[in-house]
């Protein structure tokens, strides 16, 4: 493997996709050879225990135009002192720009990596479209997350010869179980012979969670006992609050916030179906849909939406269910089902666990990484 800096506006502690996929990935890859380049920490937050390099510097400035020109020192300075000879691009704006001017000036080969958000929204704006454009045919190889992220790679007018896949894998897994924090249970007491329905995602309107909210009232109709739990938080929780009074079925809906890996753990371990139904929208679309297999690795059945990168992480009654985005009725009709008919969701749910296990481990995907980075 060749000495490859990744340069990412995500990295741990900050919590999300881009964060954990990049810092999972860096665990199993030579640590001589990988070194990372990410904004300072916030006051008093931890870093990182990891075996490999890990440089922090403040990327952007707010006194000039343009703002990445610190970046582009960083990033030189890294390189020259670390004999860097690929440069891994976590973000195509604005990394990218930086890196492409790099690359032109010194020559140092670059590899673009997209997820969904970060390579579709610069697809509305023609500007930001023809700058994306360049940096990704200028561009060694570009790593996606999804064929669905694949297609809009493609929509650049990139070469499928270009593009190599690196799937996430599930970071919440049974094992945390075992190993876990908290000295009391996160699920209170109220939820004990609850049968719960549960959402784990950023509380944004692009995630589904009011059309679950919608169809509740006709799955509380069939199963009084059930109740709808959702875990995450966002700009979009007084809504979805709102909703839940408005319909009435405030008493069944419990939202818990922000929560750790390990108490995370423990509602995908209670819940009886797991469920996210996002759509997808101009500049923004689910890249794959990670929560997808972290409940299948708990042997969970999950209903998702036939969208973008969802159907890669669901396959449709094979080990979950697939509906229309925001079609309410056929989101309410599969949980019913599935609650009822626990032989089939029990099959569902061991399916997924035996794929996930099988195809979505994180050693596996960074041999893969590492592979294309000997190249």
């Amino acid at each position: 493997m060749k000495k490859t800096l990744l340069v990412t506006l995500d990295f741990f502690p900050t919590i999300g996709g881009i964060a954990t996929y990049w810092e999972r990935l860096g665990m199993y890859l030579p640590s001589r050879q990988w070194v990372v380049l990410a904004p300072p920490l916030e006051k008093d937050a931890p870093e990182l225990s990891a075996n490999y390099a890990i440089i922090r510097r403040s990327f952007l400035t707010r006194f000039f135009f343009p703002r990445w020109v610190p970046l582009f020192f960083h990033v030189l300075t890294v390189c020259r002192k670390e004999r860097v000879e690929r440069i891994i691009v976590a973000q195509i704006l604005p990394i990218g720009t930086v890196v492409w001017f790099l690359a032109k000036v010194f020559h140092i080969p670059y590899i673009v990596s997209a997820h969904g958000l970060d390579i579709a929204a610069p697809l509305t704006n023609p500007r930001k479209r023809f700058l994306c454009s360049r940096i990704l045919q200028s561009a060694q190889w570009v790593i996606v997350n999804s064929r669905a992220t694949e297609g809009v790679v493609r929509a650049y007018g990139i070469s499928e010869k270009k593009i190599r896949f690196v799937y996430p894998a599930p970071s919440i897994t049974p094992a945390l179980l075992s190993q876990k924090k908290e000295k009391t249970s996160a699920i209170p007491t109220t939820m004990q012979g609850k049968t719960i329905i549960l959402t784990v995602g950023r509380l944004v309107k692009r995630k589904g969670h009011a059309f679950v909210l919608r169809a509740l009232p006709g799955i509380l109709a069939a199963l009084p006992n059930v109740v709808y739990c959702i875990v995450g938080d966002g700009h979009y929780r007084d809504e979805l609050i709102a909703l839940a009074r408005d319909l009435n079925i405030q008493d069944s809906v419990f939202f818990t916030g922000t929560l750790s890996s390990a108490a995370i753990a423990q509602w995908y371990d209670a819940c009886s179906v797991f469920v996210m139904t996002p759509e997808d929208s101009a500049g923004d679309i689910e890249g794959f849909g990670i929560v997808y297999l972290e409940a299948q690795s708990f042997g969970k059945p999950v209903i998702g939406t036939r969208v973008s990168g969802v159907v890669e992480a669901v396959l449709d009654g094979a080990t979950g269910v697939l509906v229309e985005q925001r079609n309410t009725v056929e989101i309410q009709k599969e949980i019913i089902h599935l609650l009822i008919d626990t032989e089939y969701a029990k099959k569902l749910g061991e399916a997924g666990r035996q794929r996930v296990t099988e195809e979505f481990q994180w050693k596996h995907q960074s041999e893969k990484l590492e592979y294309l980075l000997s190249l």
